[in-house]
């Protein structure tokens, strides 16, 4: 219930090992690690970070399958239930990580395979606890290669004919986990079009109409010009000349008349022309 279940992805590190148990099922160990990667931006490049060994265990079946399709520094995906194992040898103590496989299958990413169906086995067998030790101890010395592959064990005395050969293998270059690519680095940002300037309009503020000062009354009270009453004209004219302001009276009874500059109205009775 409280297993811990991981996906492995990586390469195939060391030759599988089978081992025959002694009711003539098999089970196959490998080794895989697994390399992460990242971008350096200084560099404009990806560049490989730490890097990690596994324990791979396949039981029966999956093992006999995996013994005869995976191979050195193929790229593989393994999922399965991990656990920690401690031990210690010379005076050494050491942890292994080990994962009992329950899918096992290429990384289809790097290349291609094809799917064949085996003929059915036998029914499984139950391990008991000393031969698991034994599987154990078979792949201590993984523990202590410190990255490099370890040598193949030597066939099996049954079932060879089934299990890959024991002759070493050299490293091969193994796959990268994410595929360089070329990055091209980065330009400089285009410059944004000039923004048209459109004129600003100022319009003058409306000039207020002046407001004449007491002085400025007079002023134009007395600019207004008269024209003078030529000589040989009568005292009792009543006919307007020309640019002769006409004058406004009231009479005793409220009216208001008319007349020119100098001469009584002609409107008035003659008690008002005598009072005027």
């Amino acid at each position: 219930m409280n297993d811990i279940y991981v996906t492995l992805v990586g390469n195939v590190a060391a030759e599988p090992r089978q081992h025959t148990l002694a009711d003539g099922s098999r089970v196959t160990s490998l080794r895989v690690a697994t390399t992460s990667r990242y971008f350096d931006k200084k560099l404009q490049e990806w560049r490989d970070g730490d890097k990690a060994f596994f324990a791979v265990r396949c039981w029966r079946g999956l093992g006999d399958n995996v013994a005869q399709s995976v191979r050195l520094g193929q790229p593989v995906v393994i999922h399965g239930r991990l656990r920690i194992r401690e031990f210690e040898r010379e005076g050494e103590r050491r942890f292994i990580p080990e994962v009992e496989a329950t899918s096992v299958g290429h990384d289809l990413r790097w290349g291609v395979s094809s799917f064949s169906r085996p003929p059915r086995g036998a029914a499984p067998s139950v391990l008991d606890a000393e031969t698991r030790h034994s599987l154990d101890t078979a792949i201590e010395d993984w523990a202590f290669a410190a990255g490099r592959p370890a040598a193949p064990a030597s066939p099996a005395t049954s079932g060879a004919s089934s299990s890959p050969s024991a002759s070493p293998v050299p490293l091969p270059s193994a796959a990268p986990l994410h595929p360089a690519t070329p990055v091209t680095p980065p330009s400089t940002p285009p410059t944004a079009p000039p923004t048209r300037q459109w004129p600003v309009m100022t319009v003058p503020a409306a000039s207020e109409p002046a407001t004449p000062t007491p002085d400025r009354a007079d002023d134009a009270s007395s600019a207004v010009s008269q024209t003078p009453v030529p000589a040989g004209d009568g005292s009792g004219s009543t006919e307007q000349r020309d640019g002769v302001r006409p004058r406004r009276r009231t009479d005793r009874r409220g009216r208001t008349t008319a007349s020119a500059a100098g001469g009584p109205s002609a409107d008035l009775t003659g008690e008002d022309r005598a009072a005027a």
